[in-house]
């Protein structure tokens, strides 16, 4: 019973984590023409990117120091009001500063969740239990990819869709053992 509310608060974690992280890839044609950026812009915005996975390294290490759930809630929470505020940025720049505290966030998420699932499931279905984390992150980069073609050309309902995970963190806070 434990093990599957496991599996189950930090999958609803990791499907908000892949849907959001996946949203500026698809919209990035349409973010382009609303800042006029060209390519050499849109190149830096992805080192940025680069950047804000290796912020998510200091993190991990707070998650052994104050518990995986706690770092797990708090990594949803923060990059969904990231993920929310960059559907109101007014520029590249600003959108930029957005993405790269959402995307420390969700690659905390990312790690912590699964490493949450390596610890709890049992050795027999450690694979299992983290194959179906993957697939779960397939599902959020899918509804991503479904919902993206029927909003297009505004990207900026999906980032603000994102801000979903605000609510939903206190949930997981409350429920993931």
């Amino acid at each position: 019973q434990s093990q599957r509310r496991t599996l189950t608060w930090a999958g609803v974690a990791v499907v908000l984590t892949a849907f959001d992280g996946s949203v500026l890839v698809l919209a990035l044609p349409a973010i382009a023409n609303d800042f006029n950026a060209r390519t050499p812009a849109l190149s830096n915005l992805g080192s940025v990117l680069a950047i804000g996975a290796l912020g998510s390294l200091p993190l991990a290490t707070l998650a052994d120091r104050f518990g995986r759930r706690r770092a797990i809630a708090l990594g949803v929470l923060g990059f969904s009001i990231a993920n929310f505020a960059s559907g109101f940025a007014t520029s590249l720049n600003e959108l930029a500063v957005f993405r790269l505290v959402a995307v420390c966030f969700e690659a905390l998420v990312a790690g912590v969740a699964t490493a949450l699932i390596v610890e709890e499931a049992p050795p027999p279905r450690r694979g299992q239990a983290v194959s179906v984390l993957a697939l779960l992150a397939g599902l959020g980069t899918g509804v991503t990819v479904i919902v993206y073609p029927i909003l297009a050309p505004h990207w900026r309902w999906l980032f603000l869709a994102g801000g979903v995970g605000a609510f939903i963190a206190p949930v997981i806070w409350l429920r993931l053992p």
